[in-house]
């Protein structure tokens, strides 16, 4: 028996990086790229966290790097 695959969302419903704490194109202030920093982290987090269809096989090839460099 075959299953129906899961309806996919797409990368219209994805979080994204707000406007305002995009970095121009170099940043010289150390604090203004850290910030950008944190703002860049937190939502790949949300990202993560939404738990997409991608998750599991982007979690093997993050663990499979981690373990080639350990």
């Amino acid at each position: 028996m075959t299953r129906p695959m899961p309806s996919v969302e797409f990368a219209s419903s994805l979080p994204t990086v707000p406007g305002w704490a995009r970095a121009p194109q170099s940043v010289a202030d150390p604090a203004e790229a850290a910030f950008c920093a944190g703002a860049a982290l937190q939502a790949l987090d949300q990202l993560v966290r939404s738990e997409p269809v991608w998750a599991g096989a982007w979690r093997q090839r993050l663990a499979l790097k981690c373990a080639a460099v350990a």
